[in-house]
């Protein structure tokens, strides 16, 4: 049996074993519904279940669950349950969340880490920017005096803390290091460099490199949490018509130990995943949040794919739904397992019925080279470097980042 023959059986075993009940998506929807609508919170038990066959099945990283439940739980009581805000996993953080319930996974001799922060989305629509910043400050106090953990508050360049959708981002950095502080000091390095090429229209020489670094160094040595909060008083929020839809439903999701609110409408969690990049990323070639069920390396944070990683995935959201959380499991038709495992365990050997040009643009990466030679012209057509958004980056530099990058 070839290599490809048994890729292919073992994609086929996961769609066959995938659970029957599914519920179906549209194009502006897609319906969460878990086994059993719940309350404002989850029954402590509940929590404990889950977590516990979790460990047993490898889904839970129990190393950065001990560094940061004490500080997502802090989250959950003083927004939720004592000040009545509502708070959630989002953007990354809340894709993670609905994939496998945390921001890591452990696998075999690694761990992969799916973002260099926490997103949460905090609902705060009939309050003033000011009362965003006061309210913040406040839950800083509370995980000190409930924790003994200290978080104090990033200042980012302005292209940052830009007001889009209705919503503003304060950036802080709690006092727990985890591996998420290293994929932000890694990646730190790589916006630097970036930037430099943009501004200095080359890369920089290794002297140049090593300056850069000096001059910026990453300075935080803790775990970045990105808040991005809904409030109303400023000029340029769209019409109420064009806001983004967060209305919340009865339904939980589950994170690093403490369970959250789900929005109504799943797809406003794809489309502001994908307002964070670029036009032309290939992130902006999917179609809706099942598209990102599991890694395919659409965008700077998504591990590539592998049959070992989809099958984990897979495996740690059917988990969630089973204890009746919010899952990709549930939200995602069973027909797209298969097709999509299909797909990527094919588009590696570039063998489609239609050759290179039958492959979708979002799964280009590893056959352009082998396509282009088959067809001239191919590559410049279809296989460009995209031109990137760089203001999602901006946390990761110092706000002088362009005077610095000026003088080395």
């Amino acid at each position: 049996m070839n290599t490809f023959t048994k890729q292919f059986l073992i994609a086929f075993a996961l769609f066959c074993s995938g659970s029957a009940l599914r519920v179906k998506h549209t194009d502006f929807q897609i319906a969460t519904e878990v086994s059993e609508p719940m309350s404002l919170a989850v029954d402590e038990s509940k929590l404990t279940a889950l977590k516990q066959e979790r460990v047993a099945n490898q889904c839970e990283d129990i190393q950065m669950a001990d560094s940061l439940e004490p500080v997502v739980r802090s989250l959950s009581t003083f927004f939720e349950k004592k000040n009545d805000i509502a708070i959630h996993p989002w953007i990354l953080t809340g894709l993670s969340a609905l994939r496998h319930g945390g921001i890591s996974l452990p696998m075999n001799a690694k761990k992969e880490v799916f973002d260099h922060d926490l997103d949460f989305l905090v609902h705060m629509p009939t309050s003033t920017k000011q009362d965003v910043l006061d309210k913040l400050a406040e839950w800083r106090s509370f995980l000190k005096r409930t924790t003994g953990i200290q978080a104090y508050e990033i200042d980012p360049p302005e292209e940052y803390n830009s007001h889009k959708d209705g919503s503003y981002h304060v950036t802080m950095v709690v006092d727990r290091p985890t591996l998420i502080t290293n994929k932000a000091k890694e990646q730190s390095r790589e916006v630097l460099e970036k930037m430099f090429v943009k501004l200095r229209g080359h890369s920089p020489d290794p002297d140049q490199k090593r300056r850069l670094f000096e001059a910026a160094p990453w300075k935080h040595n803790g775990t970045m949490i990105d808040f991005a909060v809904t409030f109303r008083g400023f000029n340029d929020s769209p019409p109420s018509h064009k806001r983004p839809d967060y209305s919340l439903s009865q339904k939980r999701m589950f994170f690093l130990g403490s369970d959250f609110p789900v929005p109504n409408n799943l797809e406003q969690l794809h489309k502001d995943i994908i307002r964070t990049y670029g036009l032309n990323e290939k992130i902006r070639n999917t179609n809706n949040l099942c598209d990102f069920e599991v890694p395919m390396g659409l965008w700077e944070e998504d591990p590539k794919h592998s049959v070992e990683l989809d099958q984990k995935v897979l495996k740690c959201s059917k988990i969630l739904d089973k204890h009746g959380f919010a899952s990709m499991h549930r939200a995602c038709p069973k027909s797209d397992h298969t097709m999509k495992l299909v797909q990527k365990v094919t588009r590696d050997m570039c063998y489609f019925e239609d050759g290179c040009m039958g492959i979708k643009t979002m799964y280009l990466e590893k056959c352009c080279s082998i396509c282009a030679g088959k067809m001239p012209g191919w590559w410049n057509a279809t296989c460009e470097d995209p031109v990137e958004d760089m203001s999602w980056m901006m946390m990761l530099v110092p706000k002088n980042y362009k005077e610095i990058i000026k003088s080395v």
